[in-house]
């Protein structure tokens, strides 16, 4: 499933949208606009969707967010700055299983999004995702030139 695929049939972002910015580890916004947040508003500002807030809350990447009295979830901006981290590092290539050791450093990132693990926590975690990028790189070149040994023999079409 696409990562923006459930918004893509809402008319536009809701109100607060593109009024809210993140400076330090604090969320700032026009009024009380991100103290409110439910969590489509929240996956819609960080570019996901409600089912990966929920899926990020229940491997242990998110901490449970406030509820109403209601029971919903509610998200302010310091939370979508968080969701944000995490789906940058699940671009990178990173995996939930490999990012779930390490949430606690994730409000860091939001911080200091250019930050480099300090005390080198990170490092065999990213040493090992790209030893596995490597490792299927290969596979796939070795893939590739199979095919295209196959494609070059007589009669193949």
């Amino acid at each position: 499933m696409a990562a923006g695929s459930a918004a893509a049939g809402m008319s536009g972002p809701p109100p607060w949208f593109d009024r809210w910015t993140v400076t330090g580890d604090r969320s700032t916004a026009t009024g009380e606009d991100l103290m409110d947040m439910r969590i489509g508003d929240a996956a819609a500002a960080a570019g996901t969707t409600p089912r990966a807030l929920r899926l990020y809350e229940q491997r242990g990447l998110l901490p449970p967010p406030a509820r109403t009295s209601s029971g919903q979830r509610v998200y302010d901006g310091t939370d979508v700055a968080r969701i944000r981290v995490i789906r940058t590092l699940l671009g990178l290539g990173l995996t939930i299983e490999d990012l779930r050791g390490h949430a606690e450093s994730f409000d860091l990132l939001v911080a200091d999004p250019a930050r480099r693990c300090a005390n080198n926590s990170g490092g065999p975690v990213v040493r090992h995702r790209l030893a596995a990028l490597d490792a299927e790189i290969a596979r796939l070149t070795r893939l590739r030139a199979a095919l295209a040994a196959a494609a070059l023999r007589p009669g193949a079409d």
